[in-house]
């Protein structure tokens, strides 16, 4: 089985860190300031020789490829942090590593597609805080980096800036394909016409394809090749609080694991699980972070050992752990002055083992049954529907509208996918704004959809149209591989990237 290392690339300075949180930020001020705060915390976390390294300078990489190898880590995963438009940041290890093929790194990238923003904002995405927590003035915008997707022309220019990686020797391949990891899937709403672009240029470019991995969201079909869990964050959704009334929040570090073990996912998609060495990201957010307690390298082995094997028992022979070094959520296999090589030696051990419990986990029943699968689906997509019409509300609240969405793809005439709630809104709003709809698709017509013909999408009557706007949008990789039978180059849209967008102008 191959171990990557999830690998955080904030260790060294940047302007736009240096400008957010003071003049020589990197991930080792939150993890040199950290304080213990109630009896029995470890912290701070203080690398091995006071090895406070940067991540630009090579001698650095090649320490962090020499560790690798000894303990059996087959390559790191790089946080890849991408906001389109060409806007990126954190890049240059990465970029060095490209140009220093002296170094044996095997790498590949996983997408951290979600905005940077002040915690204090109520726009989704991913949230810094500083140290001292101080609000930006009402004249700073909350948001630091706004996370786009756009359409082909953004895609393309994504996919050129990654294309030097893909082809690179190192670059980690799986069933032949460079292997890319997005995220957080449901954060995508042009999802599949983006992945099957990248698809596209893949090939025209000399690669077989690219091993497309999602996370985030393990009981929905988008189309990607494999999902994954996210470790520890998925599992903290479900677990008790074990210090309800103090500040930080705390787990149960073994508790998490058995849960962990326990879980079933659908026999129908190709599940990864993750694995993380320790947890604590009071460094970052001080009493406002949280721990996982109860762990050390010896019971990390233990679970390590049994996640692969079960890991293995559904078929899968790759495996992610959390984190090569998140040392600012107190995550890292690199060695620390406590533990030494502990960690790392756990892995080496883990490896070694693994392979005697995969038994153990191939005689268990690790699937749900087809009713806990549609429970599970129906609940993620209420939730979904549930959100996107709330965001719906929130454009309509900042007095905006679809105009400027279908004027910038110059979109004058739609048919409408799917008759429900949201194409009823669609509908009223297109009519408001003198957008013509030609017709509604849907699986079971005729219908009565404001007075506009209804079609199945098989039909040779089909009206022609500049777009198809998906409103089930839950069922987007389904319905877009049913309407690619009949029409392979109308450009698809789902309402939730409309709204996406409308939400980020």
């Amino acid at each position: 089985m191959d171990l990557l290392a999830y690998y955080l690339p904030q260790f060294h300075q940047v302007p736009e860190n240096d400008q957010w949180w003071g003049e020589g930020f990197t991930e080792w001020t939150a993890a040199k300031n950290a304080k213990p705060l109630y009896e029995g915390h470890y912290q701070p976390h203080e690398p091995w020789n006071d090895n406070y390294y940067n991540l630009l300078e090579k001698e650095t990489m090649k320490w962090q490829a020499k560790l690798m190898h000894r303990y059996s880590i087959d390559g790191i995963c790089f946080y890849h942090y991408w906001f389109g438009e060409g806007q990126k940041i954190l890049e240059r290890p990465a970029e060095n590593l490209l140009k220093w093929t002296d170094i044996d790194m095997p790498f590949c990238f996983s997408w951290a597609n979600q905005s940077w923003v002040q915690a204090w904002s109520n726009l989704k995405g991913f949230s810094w805080m500083s140290e001292s927590k101080k609000e930006p003035s009402k004249k700073e915008s909350s948001v630091i980096f706004q996370q786009k997707y756009g359409r082909e022309e953004e895609w393309e220019i994504h996919f050129r800036y990654l294309l030097p990686f893909f082809k690179d020797k190192r670059y980690i391949r799986y069933e032949g394909k460079p292997l890319f990891v997005i995220h957080v899937l449901k954060d995508v709403p042009c999802l599949y016409e983006m992945v099957m672009y990248w698809e596209k240029l893949a090939k025209e470019n000399g690669l077989e394809g690219l091993y497309i991995i999602g996370g985030g969201q393990a009981g929905i079909n988008y189309g990607v090749d494999a999902v994954m869990t996210h470790e520890p964050g998925d599992i903290k959704r479900v677990l008790c609080n074990s210090n309800i009334e103090k500040e930080p929040t705390y787990y149960s570090y073994r508790e998490a694991y058995e849960r962990i073990l326990a879980q079933k996912y659908p026999r129908d998609i190709k599940m990864i699980y993750t694995s993380f060495c320790s947890y604590d990201t009071t460094p970052r957010y001080g009493r406002e972070g949280c721990v996982f307690q109860g762990g050390s390298p010896e019971i990390f082995e233990e679970y390590l050992t049994k996640l692969m094997a079960k890991n293995a028992a559904v078929g899968m022979d790759l495996f992610f752990i959390d984190a090569w070094n998140e040392w600012g959520e107190g995550m890292h296999l690199e060695p620390d002055k406590k533990y030494g090589f502990r960690w790392l030696e756990a892995v080496q051990r883990a490896k070694e083992r693994y392979k005697d419990y995969i038994p153990d986990f191939a005689a268990q029943n690790n699937y749900m049954s087809m009713e806990e699968h549609v429970l599970r689906r129906n609940s993620s997509k209420y939730e979904m529907y549930l959100n996107t019409l709330s965001d719906w509300m929130h454009v309509r609240e900042k007095k905006k509208n679809i105009a400027s969405f279908f004027k910038k793809y110059k979109l004058e005439k739609i048919l409408i996918y799917g008759y429900g709630i949201f194409a009823r809104h669609l509908i009223s709003e297109c009519n408001e704004l003198g957008i013509s709809v030609a017709g509604v698709i849907d699986q079971n017509p005729p219908h009565y959809a404001e007075g506009i013909s209804t079609y199945k999408i098989s039909e040779k009557t089909l009206p022609d149209g500049d777009a198809i706007i998906v409103t089930s949008f839950y069922y987007m990789s389904e319905i877009c591989t049913e309407i690619r039978k009949y029409n392979s180059k109308i450009p698809i849209y789902s309402i939730n990237e409309i709204i996406y967008e409308m939400l980020s102008v």
